[in-house]
């Protein structure tokens, strides 16, 4: 079941915002580990 996160005036899934939040975190440790191999 979604619940729903409201920001400003508009209604967002809060199972979208885990997945962006979810990349962010992916990214940010692949950029770290790729940049502790230099």
């Amino acid at each position: 079941m979604k619940t729903w996160i409201k920001k400003g005036k508009k209604y967002y899934p809060s199972i979208m915002i885990i997945d962006v939040r979810n990349s962010v975190v992916a990214a940010i440790l692949f950029f770290s580990s790729s940049f502790l191999q230099l």
